[in-house]
């Protein structure tokens, strides 16, 4: 036994810790994150208790975190009893997940969207094949599998016939939704595999707001990339799933440590600086990913005049509001702070402008004399923004549990909202299909009806803003 360790100790820690350690000394990543995932469908065994000293442990080495994630996926198989017998073993091993407690029913909205996505980008359909029918033309090892009789269905036809499946129309087993792929591939989870199955049956977390469920391997990985998980930890009987995941993150726009940072204004409100030169400009370096620095930086033009969101503009503001308003100062990222000291409105009161002065010392994001402001802002320069159009897609229904015999009833008027004047920073002119963070609004991509003349992004993704949640509370508050 001393001899094989001191083989182990002379060849390095392991290959897990070895590769987590090149990934951090290549500046890959800054910090690790792992997750121990588990179905909530039964009690642990010791190959849980192995699963979760790794996760954590190798966290807690490399001063990272680790997340306790249920998979839960399929309601008839779980429970609250297992749910908390899992929490409890694994602080009775001496572990701790702090404030990272996820599900993947939170996800259950955005995953939906994904498989939406797939469907509209052709990659999806709608199979009315019974489990035993997929099952014969499936293929075999030596064997290809068949294509499904509805694998050519329309992309309006598949999309109609997911939303009903969403509605409840249809029984359990009636259909399915697969990933078109490659019913000759060599590996048999690449044969069109089911991302969604029909299954009326009451969730611990949800109730009966859905009648449709994810498949594990459509939301494990998917939840992962909206976790940030940095390294996930698989035992070896996920090794053939490992290509089925890869193709869903090609395919998906999931965000990612990678995805760039880019500035954009949604919804435009200009701002003059007045005491910064007239027709003067300068460079200010921005990174271009704040956990990467690999990822390197790029440079932004800053002028007198500047485009902020409108949303972070209030004349009278409330309590807790650290935005801009008369006489406040804020900081610009990467920039200066201003202070808003004129409201210029039209003729009929609205606001259409701001005058503002800027501290040159404060160049950068920091003041000399170590003042502190309490926001930050993202913001384009007038001078060179580009024009887009930007699509916000929301939640498809109004309510969690629609109307089984009419759905249509209960649909949301507001699930896309188009905005057609953004400003957007020039590197985004030069944006392929890969997704990248609007500073503060979520991830988008580059709408393949974009055009050089007509640039288009679609939000995949968005981002938790603390003061939308105050505002939605107030507004709710003044309604009553």
């Amino acid at each position: 036994m001393t001899e094989v360790s001191t083989a182990v100790a002379e060849a390095g820690r392991d290959f897990i810790r070895d590769i987590i350690a090149e990934d951090l000394a290549a500046k890959r990543y800054t910090s690790v994150v792992t997750r121990f995932p588990p179905e909530p469908n039964g009690y642990l065994h010791i190959g849980h208790a192995k699963a979760i000293s790794l996760n954590f442990a190798v966290a807690q080495e490399f001063g990272g975190r680790c997340h306790l994630r249920f998979d839960d996926t399929n309601p008839t198989k779980e429970e609250q009893e297992y749910i908390d017998a899992i929490e409890q073993d694994v602080h009775w091993l001496g572990f701790d997940w702090g404030r990272h407690l996820y599900h993947a029913s939170d996800y259950f909205e955005q995953l939906y969207e994904w498989a939406d996505h797939l469907i509209r980008t052709g990659k999806a359909y709608v199979d009315d094949q019974s489990q035993e029918e997929m099952r014969a033309s499936r293929g075999t090892l030596t064997e290809p599998g068949r294509n499904s009789p509805w694998r050519e269905r329309t992309v309006e036809e598949n999309l109609d016939l997911f939303r009903r499946m969403r509605a409840g129309e249809f029984p359990n087993g009636a259909r399915v939704l697969r990933a078109k792929i490659d019913m000759a591939s060599g590996n048999i989870n690449l044969r069109d595999p089911v991302l969604y199955r029909i299954l009326h049956a009451s969730h611990p977390r949800t109730g009966t707001a859905w009648c449709i469920y994810p498949s594990y391997d459509f939301a494990h990985g998917q939840s992962d990339a909206v976790e940030h998980i940095t390294h996930s930890l698989c035992t070896l009987e996920f090794e053939d799933h490992r290509p089925l995941y890869d193709w869903l993150l090609e395919h998906l726009p999931v965000p990612s440590r990678p995805a760039l940072r880019r500035m954009a204004v949604l919804r435009p409100l200009k701002i003059v600086i007045e005491n910064y030169p007239e027709g003067q400009f300068e460079e200010i370096e921005a990174v271009n990913h704040p956990d990467n620095p690999g990822a390197g930086t790029r440079r932004l033009r800053f002028g007198r005049e500047l485009y902020v969101e409108r949303d972070d503009f209030m004349e009278n503001p409330p309590k807790k509001f650290y935005r801009l308003s008369p006489g406040h100062e804020v900081r610009l990222r990467y920039a200066y702070f201003i202070t808003c000291r004129q409201v210029v409105k039209n003729s009929a009161g609205e606001v259409v402008g701001l005058r503002c002065t800027y501290d040159p010392t404060t160049r950068g994001g920091n003041a000399p004399d170590g003042r502190k402001v309490q926001a930050t802002l993202h913001w384009v320069c007038a001078a060179d923004a580009i024009g887009a159009e930007v699509r916000l897609y929301n939640q498809l229904f109004t309510r969690p549990d629609p109307n089984a015999t009419d759905f249509a009833a209960d649909l949301n008027p507001d699930s896309l909202e188009v905005l057609t004047d953004c400003r957007l920073e020039p590197a985004l002119a030069a944006t392929n299909s890969e997704p990248v963070q609007f500073e503060r609004q979520g991830y988008f991509f580059r709408d393949p009806d974009s055009s050089p003349r007509g640039l288009v992004f679609n939000r995949t993704v968005g981002l938790r803003d603390t003061w939308a949640k105050v505002s939605i509370a107030e507004s709710r508050v003044s309604a009553h």
